[in-house]
């Protein structure tokens, strides 16, 4: 890969990196400000507890986003970004591009996700 298209992944992964910390400390503001108003009745008790599970999960699925942006960052250092972790072939940049922290080209994954 390129080194103008090594930094310009790299300056994707870093401003998604940045917006997922902020995401991640909104939801727990939010979270916080949800439980500190306290309910009163048992609506709000259950809209309480719904919306922590839903910023929780949201919350949990940025964080798995955040290690493999964290991973993709150290590929770029060590020289292995943009290599299929399956099968070692380069991954396609229109995929890089829509997924900037992808571990495996579209044939791997498609097999992978057939797996599960």
């Amino acid at each position: 890969m390129k080194k103008n298209e090594l930094k310009f992944f790299k300056k994707l992964l870093e401003e998604r990196k940045e917006q997922i910390i902020k995401n991640i400390n909104k939801s727990a503001d939010e979270i916080a400000e949800l439980r500190s108003n306290g309910a009163v009745d048992d609506f709000d008790v259950a809209s309480v507890n719904t919306d922590s599970n839903l910023e929780y999960a949201i919350s949990l699925k940025q964080r798995i986003e955040y290690q493999k942006i964290e991973k993709a960052l150290k590929k770029i250092e060590n020289g292995s970004y943009g290599i299929c972790e399956e099968c070692e072939e380069q991954i396609n940049l229109e995929r890089l591009k829509a997924k900037p922290h992808a571990s495996l080209c579209i044939s791997c994954r498609e097999i992978s996700e057939k797996r599960q």
